[in-house]
């Protein structure tokens, strides 16, 4: 396991730069046996020296690339895979360690207008994302955000890339990741843009 400040969804890419001893050690094992990591936020504490405290919800993580830089430093690029619940964190040795089980999404039981109210939902999302990338081009000049990214018609993996790309706190984005269905995500994910939207039409980052 690699605890993290930041979270990982699955299907996003998380690049990371590995010098302490732990987890080159975790890198070196993952290679020889082209096995997975895994991914949890620390909620409280720091990366670095251990001692910190650790969600119960994580990510699989698959290296994707690797190099070896500046006497046996890591830099590498991992992707998303298998979202997980952590049942028991192990003692850290050599590095973290945790017994994990898949943790699937939840399907369209239980919606009351089906794929219908999801399409809803998801467009509400795209919108709302799309005026947080706009806001974001004209506050950093950067033309290329117009528009932000283009979600995939399939509910559950634009799920994630929207809770990807979104500009939202460690917090805000655990508890996506930790939302049992696309369903309940897409309106927690709207929720959470809106009130990032009415914090920059405060702040006079958005045109109202």
């Amino acid at each position: 396991m690699f605890p993290l400040g930041s979270v990982l969804f699955p299907g996003g890419l998380l690049p990371l730069r590995v010098f302490e001893p732990r987890y080159r050690v975790l890198v070196e094992r993952c290679l020889e046996s082209d096995s997975v990591f895994g991914v949890a936020l620390i909620e409280r504490g720091f990366e670095v020296g251990g001692g910190d405290e650790r969600s119960m919800v994580g990510t699989l993580a698959q290296i994707l690339e690797c190099v070896e830089v500046d006497e046996g430093q890591y830099a590498l690029v991992a992707q998303g895979g298998q979202r997980v619940k952590i049942a028991r964190w192990r003692d850290d040795d050599p590095h973290p360690w945790a017994e994990v089980e898949p943790w699937p999404d939840e399907g369209l039981e239980g919606i009351e207008h089906g794929a219908g109210a999801l399409d809803e939902s998801l467009t509400r999302v795209a919108e709302m994302l799309s005026r947080c990338f706009d806001s974001a081009a004209v506050r950093l000049q950067r033309p290329d955000l117009v528009g932000g990214p283009e979600l995939p018609d399939d509910p559950l993996e634009a799920s994630w890339l929207a809770s990807d790309a979104a500009p939202l706190s460690a917090h805000d984005r655990q508890r996506l990741l930790a939302t049992p269905g696309v369903h309940r995500r897409l309106d927690l994910l709207a929720q959470v843009l809106s009130e990032h939207l009415e914090t920059a039409e405060l702040l006079g980052e958005l045109d109202s």
